[in-house]
Protein backbone atom coordinates (compact mmCIF):
# COMPACT_ATOMS: atom_id res chain seq x y z
CA UNK A 1 0.00 0.00 0.00
CA UNK A 2 2.82 2.44 1.03
CA UNK A 3 4.03 2.25 -3.06
CA UNK A 4 0.33 3.98 -4.26
CA UNK A 5 0.90 7.20 -1.93
CA UNK A 6 -1.22 8.97 -4.74
CA UNK A 7 -4.27 7.00 -4.63
CA UNK A 8 -3.86 7.12 -0.60
CA UNK A 9 -3.63 11.14 -0.94
CA UNK A 10 -6.39 10.72 -3.16
CA UNK A 11 -8.55 8.78 -0.41
CA UNK A 12 -7.55 10.98 2.42
CA UNK A 13 -8.96 13.62 0.55
CA UNK A 14 -12.08 12.47 -0.66
CA UNK A 15 -13.03 10.44 3.10
CA UNK A 16 -11.73 14.28 4.94
CA UNK A 17 -14.54 16.05 2.10
CA UNK A 18 -16.82 13.22 3.33
CA UNK A 19 -16.39 10.72 5.67
CA UNK A 20 -13.83 12.08 7.80
CA UNK A 21 -15.71 15.20 8.84
CA UNK A 22 -19.11 13.06 9.46
CA UNK A 23 -17.86 10.04 11.26
CA UNK A 24 -14.17 9.20 11.78
CA UNK A 25 -12.27 11.20 14.87
CA UNK A 26 -9.62 8.77 16.26
CA UNK A 27 -6.90 7.13 14.57
CA UNK A 28 -3.83 5.06 15.92
CA UNK A 29 -1.10 3.09 14.05
CA UNK A 30 -1.65 -0.47 14.13
CA UNK A 31 1.37 -1.37 16.06
CA UNK A 32 0.15 1.06 19.24
CA UNK A 33 -2.87 0.35 21.24
CA UNK A 34 -4.41 4.23 22.27
CA UNK A 35 -6.70 6.10 19.90
CA UNK A 36 -5.67 9.53 19.05
CA UNK A 37 -8.36 12.57 18.22
CA UNK A 38 -8.12 13.05 15.20
CA UNK A 39 -8.04 16.98 15.17
CA UNK A 40 -9.32 19.09 12.29
CA UNK A 41 -5.93 20.79 12.45
CA UNK A 42 -4.63 17.36 11.60
CA UNK A 43 -6.72 15.69 9.28
CA UNK A 44 -4.88 18.83 6.91
CA UNK A 45 -1.85 17.33 6.63
CA UNK A 46 -0.48 15.29 3.79
CA UNK A 47 -1.74 11.77 4.40
CA UNK A 48 1.90 10.28 4.50
CA UNK A 49 3.35 12.74 6.49
CA UNK A 50 0.45 12.47 9.45
CA UNK A 51 1.26 8.37 9.13
CA UNK A 52 3.96 7.87 9.29
CA UNK A 53 4.75 6.56 5.83
CA UNK A 54 8.10 7.78 4.90
CA UNK A 55 11.09 5.41 4.69
CA UNK A 56 11.53 1.54 4.25
CA UNK A 57 8.18 -1.10 5.69
CA UNK A 58 9.45 -3.96 7.72
CA UNK A 59 7.88 -6.06 8.63
CA UNK A 60 3.79 -4.57 8.61
CA UNK A 61 2.73 -1.01 9.10
CA UNK A 62 -1.15 -0.34 9.32
CA UNK A 63 -3.30 2.60 10.46
CA UNK A 64 -7.00 2.54 11.69
CA UNK A 65 -9.30 5.19 11.62
CA UNK A 66 -12.71 4.88 13.42
CA UNK A 67 -15.71 6.81 14.64
CA UNK A 68 -15.00 5.70 18.09
CA UNK A 69 -12.70 3.57 20.23
CA UNK A 70 -13.92 1.47 23.11
CA UNK A 71 -12.46 2.02 26.72
CA UNK A 72 -10.29 -0.70 26.56
CA UNK A 73 -8.56 0.55 23.42
CA UNK A 74 -8.47 -3.09 21.34
CA UNK A 75 -11.69 -2.71 19.26
CA UNK A 76 -12.85 0.10 17.08
CA UNK A 77 -16.44 1.12 17.15
CA UNK A 78 -19.31 2.59 14.23
CA UNK A 79 -17.21 3.31 10.96
CA UNK A 80 -13.88 1.91 10.21
CA UNK A 81 -11.16 1.79 8.15
CA UNK A 82 -8.24 -0.46 8.04
CA UNK A 83 -5.47 0.19 5.79
CA UNK A 84 -2.49 -2.94 6.80
CA UNK A 85 0.96 -2.94 4.59
CA UNK A 86 2.66 -6.29 5.00
CA UNK A 87 5.93 -6.96 3.40
CA UNK A 88 7.30 -10.67 2.50
CA UNK A 89 7.92 -13.37 5.05
CA UNK A 90 10.94 -15.69 4.03
CA UNK A 91 10.56 -14.49 0.47
CA UNK A 92 6.79 -15.45 0.50
CA UNK A 93 4.44 -12.44 -0.70
CA UNK A 94 1.70 -10.96 1.52
CA UNK A 95 -1.50 -9.62 0.66
CA UNK A 96 -1.84 -5.69 1.84
CA UNK A 97 -5.27 -4.95 2.02
CA UNK A 98 -7.61 -1.64 2.63
CA UNK A 99 -10.88 -2.29 4.27
CA UNK A 100 -13.56 -0.20 5.17
CA UNK A 101 -16.52 -1.34 7.08
CA UNK A 102 -19.57 1.01 7.23
CA UNK A 103 -23.18 1.12 8.88
CA UNK A 104 -25.63 -1.98 7.17
CA UNK A 105 -27.66 1.30 6.27
CA UNK A 106 -25.01 3.00 4.05
CA UNK A 107 -26.15 4.16 0.67
CA UNK A 108 -25.77 2.13 -2.27
CA UNK A 109 -24.46 4.86 -4.05
CA UNK A 110 -21.54 5.58 -1.53
CA UNK A 111 -20.74 1.38 -1.68
CA UNK A 112 -20.60 2.09 -6.01
CA UNK A 113 -18.63 4.78 -5.51
CA UNK A 114 -15.97 3.29 -3.52
CA UNK A 115 -15.62 0.38 -5.71
CA UNK A 116 -15.29 3.04 -8.46
CA UNK A 117 -12.70 4.54 -6.89
CA UNK A 118 -10.64 1.56 -6.14
CA UNK A 119 -10.77 -0.05 -9.76
CA UNK A 120 -9.41 3.71 -11.10
CA UNK A 121 -7.02 4.34 -8.31
CA UNK A 122 -4.96 1.18 -7.22
CA UNK A 123 -3.85 -1.47 -9.05
CA UNK A 124 -5.79 -4.04 -6.78
CA UNK A 125 -5.57 -7.95 -6.86
CA UNK A 126 -9.33 -8.60 -5.94
CA UNK A 127 -11.65 -6.85 -3.70
CA UNK A 128 -15.66 -6.90 -2.54
CA UNK A 129 -18.02 -4.84 -1.14
CA UNK A 130 -21.47 -5.47 0.70
CA UNK A 131 -22.40 -7.36 3.74
CA UNK A 132 -19.73 -8.85 5.89
CA UNK A 133 -19.58 -11.04 9.40
CA UNK A 134 -17.55 -8.65 11.64
CA UNK A 135 -15.79 -10.21 14.43
CA UNK A 136 -15.90 -7.68 18.08
CA UNK A 137 -15.85 -9.59 20.85
CA UNK A 138 -15.22 -13.04 22.11
CA UNK A 139 -13.18 -15.81 20.95
CA UNK A 140 -12.79 -16.45 17.64
CA UNK A 141 -13.72 -20.28 18.08
CA UNK A 142 -16.90 -18.39 19.50
CA UNK A 143 -17.23 -15.93 16.84
CA UNK A 144 -17.30 -18.24 14.19
CA UNK A 145 -19.78 -20.61 15.15
CA UNK A 146 -21.73 -17.85 15.54
CA UNK A 147 -20.81 -16.88 11.75
CA UNK A 148 -21.46 -20.63 11.01
CA UNK A 149 -24.39 -20.73 11.92
CA UNK A 150 -25.63 -16.95 10.45
CA UNK A 151 -24.00 -18.33 7.19
CA UNK A 152 -27.05 -20.93 7.01
CA UNK A 153 -29.50 -18.68 6.45
CA UNK A 154 -27.74 -15.35 5.56
CA UNK A 155 -25.87 -16.93 1.97
CA UNK A 156 -24.84 -13.44 0.66
CA UNK A 157 -22.91 -12.39 3.82
CA UNK A 158 -19.01 -13.10 3.46
CA UNK A 159 -16.24 -13.89 5.95
CA UNK A 160 -13.25 -12.61 5.52
CA UNK A 161 -10.96 -13.46 7.49
CA UNK A 162 -7.86 -11.18 7.57
CA UNK A 163 -5.45 -13.20 9.21
CA UNK A 164 -5.45 -16.29 6.58
CA UNK A 165 -6.26 -13.65 3.82
CA UNK A 166 -2.83 -12.58 3.56
CA UNK A 167 -1.75 -15.82 2.67
CA UNK A 168 -5.07 -16.88 0.92
CA UNK A 169 -5.81 -13.50 -0.93
CA UNK A 170 -3.07 -14.18 -3.47
CA UNK A 171 -4.44 -17.36 -4.45
CA UNK A 172 -8.03 -16.59 -4.81
CA UNK A 173 -11.17 -14.71 -3.96
CA UNK A 174 -13.35 -16.41 -0.79
CA UNK A 175 -16.04 -15.81 -3.03
CA UNK A 176 -17.97 -13.10 -4.71
CA UNK A 177 -19.98 -10.05 -3.31
CA UNK A 178 -22.77 -7.39 -4.15
CA UNK A 179 -19.51 -5.72 -5.72
CA UNK A 180 -16.89 -7.98 -7.08
CA UNK A 181 -13.55 -6.15 -8.45
CA UNK A 182 -10.66 -7.99 -10.61
CA UNK A 183 -7.79 -6.44 -11.00
CA UNK A 184 -6.20 -7.26 -14.59
CA UNK A 185 -2.79 -8.57 -12.66
CA UNK A 186 -5.20 -11.17 -10.54
CA UNK A 187 -7.41 -12.14 -13.75
CA UNK A 188 -3.96 -12.81 -16.08
CA UNK A 189 -2.21 -14.61 -13.13
CA UNK A 190 -4.76 -16.82 -13.27
CA UNK A 191 -4.52 -17.16 -17.26
CA UNK A 192 -7.87 -15.22 -18.24
CA UNK A 193 -8.42 -12.56 -20.18
CA UNK A 194 -10.14 -9.54 -18.26
CA UNK A 195 -12.29 -8.49 -21.23
CA UNK A 196 -13.42 -11.53 -21.93
CA UNK A 197 -15.20 -12.58 -18.94
CA UNK A 198 -16.65 -9.09 -18.46
CA UNK A 199 -17.99 -9.49 -21.62
CA UNK A 200 -19.78 -12.62 -20.21
CA UNK A 201 -21.13 -11.18 -17.36
CA UNK A 202 -21.84 -7.88 -19.57
CA UNK A 203 -24.65 -10.11 -21.29
CA UNK A 204 -26.36 -10.77 -17.60
CA UNK A 205 -27.71 -7.31 -17.66
CA UNK A 206 -31.27 -8.80 -18.45
CA UNK A 207 -30.94 -10.92 -15.14
CA UNK A 208 -29.53 -8.17 -12.81
CA UNK A 209 -25.66 -8.45 -13.34
CA UNK A 210 -23.73 -5.03 -14.20
CA UNK A 211 -20.14 -4.00 -14.64
CA UNK A 212 -17.94 -1.23 -14.95
CA UNK A 213 -14.30 -0.96 -16.55
CA UNK A 214 -12.16 0.82 -14.27
CA UNK A 215 -8.11 1.84 -14.99
CA UNK A 216 -7.07 -1.27 -13.32
CA UNK A 217 -9.81 -3.74 -13.56
CA UNK A 218 -13.45 -4.26 -13.69
CA UNK A 219 -15.99 -4.19 -10.92
CA UNK A 220 -19.77 -6.55 -11.23
CA UNK A 221 -22.74 -5.54 -9.53
CA UNK A 222 -24.42 -8.73 -8.66
CA UNK A 223 -28.14 -6.68 -8.21
CA UNK A 224 -29.15 -2.85 -7.61
CA UNK A 225 -28.02 -3.07 -4.39
CA UNK A 226 -26.55 -5.42 -1.54
CA UNK A 227 -28.53 -8.10 0.04
CA UNK A 228 -27.75 -10.62 3.21
CA UNK A 229 -29.61 -13.40 1.04
CA UNK A 230 -31.95 -14.37 4.08
CA UNK A 231 -33.28 -17.44 2.91
CA UNK A 232 -36.06 -17.30 5.16
CA UNK A 233 -37.82 -14.59 3.10
CA UNK A 234 -36.68 -16.19 -0.01
CA UNK A 235 -34.42 -13.50 -1.08
CA UNK A 236 -33.26 -13.44 -4.80
CA UNK A 237 -29.29 -14.02 -4.78
CA UNK A 238 -29.17 -15.80 -8.07
CA UNK A 239 -27.65 -12.65 -9.57
CA UNK A 240 -25.03 -13.39 -6.77
CA UNK A 241 -24.84 -16.73 -8.50
CA UNK A 242 -24.38 -15.89 -11.97
CA UNK A 243 -21.41 -13.69 -10.80
CA UNK A 244 -19.67 -16.55 -8.90
CA UNK A 245 -20.43 -19.15 -11.65
CA UNK A 246 -18.59 -16.88 -14.39
CA UNK A 247 -15.98 -16.05 -11.81
CA UNK A 248 -15.21 -19.28 -10.80
CA UNK A 249 -11.55 -20.18 -11.98
CA UNK A 250 -10.97 -16.79 -9.54
CA UNK A 251 -12.55 -18.15 -6.02
CA UNK A 252 -10.77 -20.44 -3.81
CA UNK A 253 -11.57 -23.73 -3.64
CA UNK A 254 -9.06 -24.27 -0.53
CA UNK A 255 -8.86 -22.13 2.63
CA UNK A 256 -6.88 -22.09 5.54
CA UNK A 257 -8.80 -23.70 7.90
CA UNK A 258 -10.80 -21.02 10.48
CA UNK A 259 -12.32 -21.83 14.10
CA UNK A 260 -15.29 -23.52 15.16
CA UNK A 261 -17.12 -25.33 12.57
CA UNK A 262 -15.14 -23.85 9.82
CA UNK A 263 -12.02 -25.74 11.24
CA UNK A 264 -13.79 -28.94 9.22
CA UNK A 265 -12.48 -28.73 5.17
CA UNK A 266 -15.59 -29.88 3.96
CA UNK A 267 -17.49 -27.18 6.11
CA UNK A 268 -15.14 -24.53 4.84
CA UNK A 269 -15.31 -25.88 1.18
CA UNK A 270 -19.17 -26.30 1.37
CA UNK A 271 -19.01 -22.67 2.22
CA UNK A 272 -16.61 -21.45 0.09
CA UNK A 273 -18.82 -22.98 -2.93
CA UNK A 274 -22.24 -22.33 -1.47
CA UNK A 275 -23.27 -19.62 -4.55
CA UNK A 276 -22.33 -22.05 -7.35
CA UNK A 277 -23.54 -24.94 -5.85
CA UNK A 278 -25.83 -24.76 -2.98
CA UNK A 279 -26.50 -28.54 -2.04
CA UNK A 280 -23.67 -29.43 -0.23
CA UNK A 281 -24.24 -26.54 2.08
CA UNK A 282 -27.66 -27.12 2.15
CA UNK A 283 -26.70 -30.35 3.79
CA UNK A 284 -23.87 -29.44 5.73
CA UNK A 285 -24.08 -29.87 9.43
CA UNK A 286 -24.19 -26.61 10.53
CA UNK A 287 -27.43 -25.50 13.12
CA UNK A 288 -29.33 -22.59 11.19
CA UNK A 289 -30.18 -19.73 13.50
Amino acid sequence: MRNHLDALEDLWARLHAGLIGKRFARYRSMSRTPWTTLTEARTQSKFADLFELRGPLVGRWGLELAERGDESGTQPAGAWLQISDLAPVRGMERASHLRLLLPDDTSVATIAALGEWAINHLPLWWGSAGFVFHHTSGTMFTAHTRMAALAKRYWTVQIQDMTSLQWDALRGMPGVNWLTLIGDGFAQSKGLDAERFQAEIAALATEGVFNRRGAHGVAFAAGVGPLQGDINVGEDIRPYAQVARRLQPLLLTQHTPLFGPFAKPDVLSAWLSRLSGPKAWLDCGVAAD
